[in-house]
C-alpha cells in the first residue's frame, strides 16, 4: 500500500514538470494527534525506562505531499500520511474499553487558499476529501497466567476503509524560491465507516458505547522543495 502511494505521488509530480516554480514536494510529521477518546496527544510512556520522552515522537506520524499552484493564491494537493502508535499506558493502568493501537494510512485530496503575511510568510487554509485504510485495536479485558504475575491483553480489532472530509490551516515560510517550511493544524472527520460489525460488537458485547471516534485533530510541521 505505502509503496504504491509513493509511486503514484512521484508519477503525479512528473506530469507537472513543465511548470516552473508551481509545484512542490513536502515531507511532514505529525507532532501531536487528538482523537477525542482520551488517548494521549503524545505517547511518553515506554516499557524501556532508558528511552527519552521524545522517543518515536517524530516518526510515528509521517507523510509526503505533492502540491500544484493553480493561481498565485490557490493550489491543489495530494498527500499521504502514515500513523502508527501503541498506547502503552493503557496496559500499565489495566484500562479496558480503550484504544491500545492505531495503524492508519490516509490519502487526502485538498484545495487551499493563501493570504500573504509579508514577503516570505503566508497563511494557508483549505479542505478536501480523505480516505483512511488501517486498523484499530481495543482492549476489552486481561487474562492472568495462573499464579504468575503476568497478563495477556484481550483485544478486539476494527478494520478501517473509511471516507471523510478534512479542514486545515497553518503558516508557511518560504525563505528561497525552492524551499519552504510550514506548520499547520488539521481536523479530519470520518463520514463513512466500513467495519460496522466490529463497532456493533464492541458496543453490544463489551458495552463500549462511545466507540469509535470519528475525528482526528493533528498538528504537523515539515519542509518542502519547490520546482
Amino acid at each position: 500500500m505505502t509503496k504504491h502511494l509513493f509511486i503514484f505521488l512521484i508519477l503525479s509530480t512528473g506530469s507537472f514538470m513543465g511548470f516552473t516554480q508551481k509545484n512542490s514536494i513536502s515531507l511532514q510529521t505529525g507532532v501531536a494527534h487528538c482523537f477525542f477518546d482520551k488517548t494521549p496527544l503524545i505517547n511518553t510512556y515506554f516499557f524501556d525506562k532508558t528511552s527519552s520522552s521524545t522517543y518515536r515522537l517524530f516518526y510515528n506520524s509521517i507523510g509526503i505531499s505533492f502540491e500544484h499552484k493553480l493561481t498565485a493564491k490557490f493550489n491543489f494537493s495530494i498527500s499521504y500520511d502514515y500513523y502508527n502508535e501503541i498506547y502503552h499506558s493503557v496496559f500499565k493502568t489495566f484500562q479496558t474499553n480503550a484504544v491500545f493501537q492505531r495503524n492508519t494510512n490516509t490519502l487526502k485530496f485538498a484545495y487551499h487558499q493563501f493570504y500573504p503575511l509579508g514577503s516570505h510568510f503566508s497563511f494557508k487554509y483549505g479542505g478536501g476529501l480523505n480516505y483512511r485504510l488501517g486498523q484499530e485495536s481495543v482492549v476489552v479485558g486481561y487474562h492472568q497466567f495462573g499464579i504468575l504475575n503476568a497478563y495477556e491483553i484481550n483485544l478486539e480489532s476494527r478494520f478501517q476503509s473509511d471516507f471523510g472530509l478534512s479542514l486545515s490551516g497553518g503558516i508557511e515560510y518560504q525563505p528561497t524560491p525552492w524551499l519552504k517550511l510550514f506548520s499547520n493544524f488539521n481536523i479530519l472527520g470520518i463520514t463513512y465507516i466500513y467495519d460496522k460489525e466490529a463497532i456493533q460488537r464492541l458496543q453490544d458485547v463489551y458495552n463500549y458505547k462511545k466507540y469509535p471516534s470519528r475525528f482526528d485533530f493533528s498538528c504537523q510541521m515539515g519542509l518542502g522543495f519547490c520546482f
